[in-house]
C-alpha cells in the first residue's frame, strides 16, 4: 500500500512538473503598465462604439486577461470598460468596417490580430494548412486529458486498496475456519484419546503431534498462497500505472516537439540585427578592415541575409568592398564563389563624388561550410584598391543581418549573365 501512495505521489509530481514547463511565465508588471496606457488613451478622446472597441482591443493585447482576477489594475481597467459598455448599450452589435486582420511584432515576437469569427492559418505550398486556433484547441484537449489522469489514478488505486481489503478479510476469515476445525479436530482426538487404555498414550500423543504439525503446515501453506496472488494482483496494477505514466508523457512530449517543429517551419525571419556606426570618417587608403558586426544565429539549418549601407569615394582609381563572414568568403547553396558578397567602384580624375555604397546578398555558407548556430563576425574590408579613398565622409555606416529560414527559398538558376531563371 505505502508503495502504491508513493507511485500515485511521484505521478502527480510529474504532471505538476509538465505542465508547469508548458506554461508561458507572463511579466505582470508590464502588463498593467500597458493596460493603464489604454485607460488613459481612452480617457482622452470622446465616449462612442468605436473608441469602446478600441479600448477593449487594446486591453486583449495587453493581455489583461492573464492578471490574477483580484489585481488592482485588471478590476479598474474592465469596470472602466463595463460602464462605458453600460452607457451605450447601442453598441452591443456594432462592428468595425474598417477592421482588418493585422500582423506585428512586439519585443521580437509576431503577433497576429483578427476580428471575432476569424481564424488564422499557416499554409505550406502543396501540402497542409494549420490553424492556430485549431491548434491552441487541441493542446487544451491534451491539457484535458491530462487534468483526468489525477482522477482516474485516485479511483484506480481506491480499487486496489479495496482488493486488498476484501481479500485480508478473506484470509482472516478463512484462518478463522481453520482455527475452528483445528479446535474440533483436536477436541476428537482428546475424545478419542480416553477410549485407550494407558499403554496407548504414548501412541496416542505421537498420533495428536502429526495430526497437528499436519493442519499447521496446510494452514501456513493456504496463507502464503493467498498472500502470493495478493502480492502479484498489486504489482500487475502497479505495473499497469507506471505504463500509462510513461505512455502519456511519450504522447505530451511527441506533441510538443511536432508543434514546436511545425511552427518553426512557419517562420521566415528567425532574428535580425543592425550594426550602426556613426560618423565613421575614414580616410585610410590601401586595403584595411572597416568595420565588424557579432550576430547569434539560431539555428544550423537557416541563412544569412547580409547587407551594407555607407558612403564610398574614390578618386583616381579603385576601391573593392567585400563581405566575409568569419574571416572567410561567402559562397551560394552549391558551394559555388558566385556567392561571394563585393562591390567594386571606380573614380577617374579629379571628381571628387561621394557615392552610395549599398550592397550586400544571401550567404548560404562560407569556405569551412554550413554556418552553424552561435555567435559570428560579419567583417566589411577592402581588398584592393588604389587612389584616394574616402569611406563615410560625415556619414555613419550600417551592417544589417538577417537569419533566415530555408522554407519557401527559390534555388536560383542563372546559366548565363543573358539567362538568370
Amino acid at each position: 500500500k505505502e508503495s502504491m501512495m508513493a507511485s500515485k505521489t511521484m505521478f502527480q509530481l510529474i504532471v505538476a512538473l509538465v505542465f508547469t514547463l508548458t506554461l508561458t511565465v507572463t511579466q505582470a508588471q508590464t502588463i498593467a503598465q500597458k493596460a493603464t496606457a489604454c485607460s488613459t488613451e481612452f480617457s482622452n478622446v470622446p465616449e462612442s462604439c468605436m473608441s469602446i472597441v478600441n479600448f477593449a482591443e487594446c486591453l486583449a493585447l495587453a493581455g489583461i486577461d492573464t492578471l490574477d482576477a483580484t489585481d488592482s489594475v485588471r478590476v479598474l481597467t474592465e469596470n472602466i470598460l463595463l460602464t462605458a459598455q453600460k452607457n451605450h448599450p447601442e453598441c452591443a452589435n456594432f462592428k468595425n468596417p474598417d477592421a482588418a486582420p493585422a500582423i506585428r511584432t512586439n519585443r521580437g515576437d509576431i503577433e497576429f490580430e483578427v476580428n471575432e469569427g476569424k481564424d488564422v492559418k499557416l499554409f505550406r505550398f502543396r501540402r497542409e494548412t494549420v490553424s492556430l486556433f485549431e491548434v491552441d484547441s487541441r493542446l487544451g484537449d491534451l491539457e484535458t486529458q491530462l487534468d483526468a489522469v489525477p482522477t482516474k489514478m485516485a479511483d484506480l488505486t481506491t480499487k486496489v486498496e479495496k482488493s486488498i481489503e476484501d481479500s485480508a478479510k478473506s484470509t482472516s476469515a478463512s484462518i478463522a475456519q481453520s482455527e475452528e476445525n483445528l479446535k474440533g479436530n483436536i477436541s476428537k482426538v482428546l475424545d478419542d484419546a480416553k477410549m485407550y487404555s494407558d499403554d496407548k498414550n504414548t501412541e496416542l500423543e505421537t498420533k495428536i503431534k502429526q495430526s497437528m504439525n499436519m493442519l499447521q503446515a496446510s494452514l501456513e501453506e493456504s496463507v502464503q498462497t493467498n498472500m502470493s496472488a495478493i502480492q502479484k494482483d498489486v504489482t500487475k496494477n502497479l505495473d499497469a500505472m507506471d505504463q500509462k505514466i510513461k505512455d502519456l508523457e511519450k504522447l505530451l512530449n511527441t506533441t510538443q516537439t511536432a508543434l514546436q517543429k511545425e511552427l518553426d517551419s512557419k517562420q521566415g525571419v528567425l532574428g535580425w540585427k543592425q550594426c550602426t556606426y556613426p560618423k565613421h570618417d575614414n580616410g585610410r587608403n590601401g586595403a584595411y578592415t572597416i568595420l565588424q558586426c557579432k550576430f547569434n544565429k539560431m539555428r544550423d539549418d537557416t541563412i544569412l541575409h547580409i547587407m551594407h549601407d555607407g558612403i564610398v569615394r574614390v578618386i583616381n582609381g579603385w576601391m573593392i568592398l567585400r563581405i566575409t563572414v568569419d574571416g572567410k568568403e561567402c559562397l551560394n547553396h552549391d558551394k559555388n564563389a558566385k556567392g561571394a558578397l563585393a562591390a567594386a567602384f571606380y573614380g577617374s580624375g579629379g571628381v571628387n563624388i561621394h557615392r552610395p555604397g549599398h550592397f550586400g546578398g544571401v550567404c548560404y555558407q562560407n569556405s569551412a561550410g554550413p554556418l552553424k548556430k552561435g555567435v559570428h563576425t560579419i567583417t566589411l574590408l577592402t581588398t584592393s584598391a588604389s587612389g584616394d579613398q574616402y569611406y563615410a565622409w560625415q556619414t555613419g555606416t550600417k551592417m544589417f543581418v538577417q537569419e533566415l529560414s530555408r522554407e519557401g527559398w527559390q534555388q536560383d538558376n542563372c546559366p548565363s549573365r543573358a539567362s538568370c531563371n
